[in-house]
C-alpha cells in the first residue's frame, strides 16, 4: 500500500511540483551532450579527454565502423551473469553514486549541480559524435535508448530534486532556509528516491 501510494501519488506530484527545476537539469544535460558533441566531431581527440577509460570500453578515435557496429552495438549477447551480474551491478552503482552526488550538492547553492550536469553530457555527447563519424547514429541512439532513457532520466530526478533544494535556500521567502528545507525537502528527497 505504502508503494502504491508513493508511486500513484506522491511521486507524480513532486515530479509535477518540480518542473522547472527539472526543465532546467534536462537543459544542462542537453547543452554538455551539445558540446561534447561539437568538440568531439571537429577533433576526435576529445574522446580520449571527455570519456574516461573506464567507460569507453575501449572505443575511441582508432575503432572502425565494424569494431562499433559488431563489437559494441551488435555483439553478441555475453550472458546473464556478464550482463545483468557484473555490467548492471557496476553500472547501477556509478549512475547511483553520480545522481546522490548531485542531489546532495543542491546544498551548495545548486552551482555544483549544474555544473555536473552539463559535465554529464559530455561524455555522451562525444559517444554520439564518434558514432556519428561512422555513420552508425542511428544504430548508437537505438542501442542508447535501450537503457539510457531510464538513466538519464533518473540523473535529471536527482539534479531536479538538488536544484530543488538549492532554490528554497538561496530564495526562502517568508519562511526560514530551515523550514523551506523541511517543507521542500521531502518533494526533493521524493524525487531522488523515485
Amino acid at each position: 500500500e505504502g508503494l502504491r501510494a508513493f508511486f500513484g501519488h506522491e511521486l507524480p506530484a513532486a515530479v509535477r511540483s518540480a518542473r522547472w527545476h527539472i526543465l532546467i537539469a534536462t537543459f544542462c544535460l542537453v547543452v554538455g551532450t551539445a558540446a561534447g558533441f561539437m568538440l568531439t566531431v571537429e577533433d576526435e581527440a576529445w574522446f580520449s579527454s571527455l570519456v574516461p577509460s573506464g567507460l569507453a570500453g575501449g572505443r575511441g578515435p582508432s575503432s572502425t565502423r565494424d569494431d562499433l557496429y559488431n563489437k559494441e552495438i551488435f555483439a553478441p549477447w555475453p550472458g546473464a551473469i556478464e550482463s545483468f551480474g557484473i555490467f548492471a551491478n557496476v553500472l547501477f552503482s556509478h549512475n547511483t553514486l553520480v545522481g546522490i552526488m548531485t542531489f546532495g550538492l543542491g546544498m551548495a547553492a545548486g552551482i555544483p549541480t549544474v555544473m555536473l550536469s552539463t559535465y554529464l553530457g559530455l561524455p555522451l555527447g562525444a559517444f554520439i559524435a564518434l558514432h556519428y563519424d561512422r555513420a552508425l547514429t542511428i544504430d548508437f541512439l537505438g542501442w542508447l535508448a535501450i537503457h539510457g532513457v531510464t538513466e538519464l532520466g533518473a540523473l535529471i530526478l536527482f539534479a531536479a530534486g538538488g536544484l530543488v533544494i538549492a532554490e528554497k535556500l538561496l530564495f526562502p521567502g517568508r519562511y526560514s532556509r530551515l523550514e523551506n528545507l523541511a517543507m521542500h525537502g521531502r518533494l526533493a528527497a521524493q524525487m531522488a528516491v523515485g
